[in-house]
């Protein structure tokens, strides 16, 4: 019975993990506002490199010949766990 459990685990956390890999963009938790910019100052102090690629293939580029597009006048990150 150890075994069934187990492998019944296992396939399930597989299902899991490939269902979060090929997620969008907003199951993955990124918005629809995101800008490269803030993923590179984000990982300035979080250094993942599979949610620095997730980021950056989610975001939009902000920046034009060296100069930022967007400003905002705040931000608020949002933890979930």
């Amino acid at each position: 019975k150890m075994i069934v459990v187990l492998l019944v685990f296992a396939v399930s956390a597989l299902l899991l993990h490939e269902a979060f890999a090929s997620g969008t963009c907003e199951q993955k938790g990124f918005t629809d506002g995101l800008t490269c910019s803030s993923c590179e100052k984000l990982f300035e102090f979080v250094q993942n490199n599979v949610l620095k690629a997730e980021c950056l293939s989610c975001c939009q580029d902000d920046v034009v010949g060296g100069l930022s597009r967007k400003k905002f006048p705040q931000a608020i990150l949002s933890v979930c766990g």
